[in-house]
């Protein structure tokens, strides 16, 4: 009798062992996945770091959610943001809030629509959802507030007894002798594009100041560049990188090569934008540099410029949630986690990385190196923001023909009037 008690007990505790088993195989097969498709492939500094302490966080606080992370540099990215515009987008994506982005997604159909009051309370700067909203609609939110830069070596400037420059005549002057001790003046991205159009829209902002949206936008729309802030712009950029005051061969360089030419000590500045800030505080460089290194605005083209208390400023990448998302709900909830002001803005700040597109006065204590408080007071200090940089501010095509021939013009391939005139074809975009 004994023995078949012991029976049937072994039998009760392997069933409960396979019960157990089973739920927990069955919770594990229940369990929410979301993907992320980010544009941030380091994930151990600068935003890409801050991105991944959040989604950890987030999978801490909620043990049924896991969270998987596809990340792209900036070319592959853009390249396979296309594609999954076409087939079937991760649930959660990185996007810029400018029109060739938002128009490929939104008329693909792969961006949900988000409700503007669920964000009232967060805290977001005036202006700073625009461009992430088509017809009236939000499709994203904003993360940063971005801006043209030029990084500088503290070090090295006052070694040599150096002036930052203030006018472009002071640049070209002081990078004369600059080369003369051995260094390069200005390290500079040449082969994206992008920072070359940036570098246009800085000077282009310069000479229109609050005018440079109109003016941009009109020459857009009637396919009519011939203001003439829009040819000086174009003739001051071809003078600026006619004069060597980048890299030789700048325009082979990419944006780890740029920045590598600073950061190595080559190069007295790096003209980027304001993402780049956490260089001053990355420990994969070299620790003789990095105190040293601040920011400033690139200098004034003229003295009188009619921009020269406008800032080339925008709102930049930020993130939105796709409609092939299985778990919407869940997305949004990870959004809402992400963008409460303790953690992005806080974030941000406590590891420079820049200024977040959320108001961040409560969180200024954080901000210890002296590159991103400068960074700060540039943004106070400065009357107008300029608004998205001229090679976003109308479809793909528009984008893809000004990255492609700035870096022709900069190299000396094609002239001012052939880059004019390649805007003005008609159905060219």
């Amino acid at each position: 009798m004994k023995t078949v008690k012991y029976f049937y007990l072994c039998l009760l505790i392997i069933a409960v062992i396979f019960t157990a088993a089973g739920c927990k195989e069955e919770k594990k097969k229940n369990k929410i996945v979301l993907h992320v498709f980010s544009n941030l492939p380091d994930r151990e500094s600068g935003q890409g770091l801050i991105e991944q302490m959040i989604i950890d966080e987030y999978m801490k606080e909620n043990p049924g959610v896991s969270i998987t992370v596809e990340a792209l540099d900036e070319a592959a990215f853009k390249t396979k943001f296309y594609v999954y515009c076409h087939e079937r987008m991760p649930d959660i994506v990185s996007m810029w809030g400018q029109r060739p982005v938002l128009e490929q997604a939104v008329n693909s159909g792969k961006l949900l629509e988000l409700n503007k009051s669920d964000f009232w309370s967060f805290g977001f700067k005036q202006h700073s959802m625009d461009g992430f909203t088509m017809n009236g609609k939000l499709y994203g939110l904003p993360r940063n507030t971005d801006m043209a830069l030029l990084f500088y070596n503290k070090k090295m400037f006052d070694a040599f007894d150096w002036e930052l420059p203030q006018t472009l005549d002071e640049l070209i002057k002081l990078s004369v002798e600059i080369k003369a001790l051995g260094f390069i003046p200005v390290s500079m991205d040449g082969s994206d594009g992008w920072p070359l159009m940036i570098l246009l829209s800085d000077i282009f902002n310069d000479l229109a100041g609050k005018e440079y949206a109109a003016i941009i936008d009109h020459a857009i729309e009637t396919h009519d560049f011939s203001h003439p802030y829009i040819r000086e712009a174009l003739e001051i950029f071809s003078y600026i990188c006619s004069k060597n005051i980048f890299q030789d061969n700048f325009a082979q360089d990419d944006y780890g090569a740029a920045q590598n030419t600073f950061t190595s000590g080559k190069s007295a500045m790096f003209y980027m934008g304001s993402w780049a800030t956490s260089i001053a505080s990355n420990s994969n460089y070299l620790n003789e540099i990095t105190p040293y290194i601040h920011a400033a605005t690139f200098p004034l083209v003229k003295e009188n410029a009619q921009g020269k208390n406008n800032l080339l400023a925008w709102y930049g990448g930020g993130y939105g949630i796709s409609t092939d998302c299985d778990y919407k709900e869940e997305a949004l909830n990870f959004i809402k986690f992400m963008f409460a002001p303790k953690r992005l803005s806080k974030l941000g700040l406590e590891n420079s990385v820049g200024l977040s597109a959320q108001h961040e006065m409560d969180f200024l204590e954080y901000a210890e190196t002296p590159c991103l408080m400068e960074l700060i007071n540039i943004a106070d200090n400065e009357s107008l923001y300029s608004g998205t940089p001229i090679n976003d501010r109308s479809n793909i095509k528009f984008k893809y023909i000004t990255e492609f021939n700035i870096i022709r013009l900069a190299s000396g391939q094609i002239t001012v009037e052939d880059f004019i005139q390649m805007l003005q074809k008609e159905n060219v975009y």
